[in-house]
């Protein structure tokens, strides 16, 4: 059965890859489709090898929160911030390590929570140091 070139229509010997007359390139033989295997059923449910599941957000860890929110509270207060910023670090130091431990979210706002508390725990009790000194000498 002779081929003929789409182009031109000039006659194509057997095995060309290339028209002689217009040198367009000839249709490559259709090569036989594979069969698509289907994919496994288990349970009733196709499972699909590459497909990507989706998964629920985890969850942001409470006591990092709570520990966060009462450091950005202690930055309000001068003496009063021992009273929120040494239960901030202590919740933010709980959370941190609950969150190493499970693999929640919320790691940064535990960091976080550490640091501000430290840093007010630190100048509220060197304020109220102050304040005392300055109380005594005055008496």
């Amino acid at each position: 059965m002779a081929k003929f070139c789409q182009n031109c229509g000039y006659e194509i010997p057997e095995g060309s890859i290339y028209c002689e007359k217009c040198g367009s390139p000839v249709a490559a033989p259709q090569q036989p489709v594979a069969p698509v295997e289907s994919a496994p059923v288990q349970n009733n449910q196709v499972v699909y090898p590459n497909a990507t599941i989706p998964t629920a957000p985890r969850k942001t860890n409470g006591l990092a929160i709570a520990g966060f929110v009462l450091s950005i509270v202690s930055i309000f207060f001068c003496c009063g911030g021992i009273v929120t910023a040494l239960p901030g670090l202590i919740l933010s130091i709980i959370g941190l390590k609950d969150i190493n431990k499970n693999g929640e979210d919320g790691k940064g706002l535990a960091i976080a929570g550490i640091i501000i508390s430290a840093i007010m725990l630190a100048f509220s009790l060197f304020y109220c140091l102050i304040l005392l000194v300055d109380f005594i000498s005055y008496l």
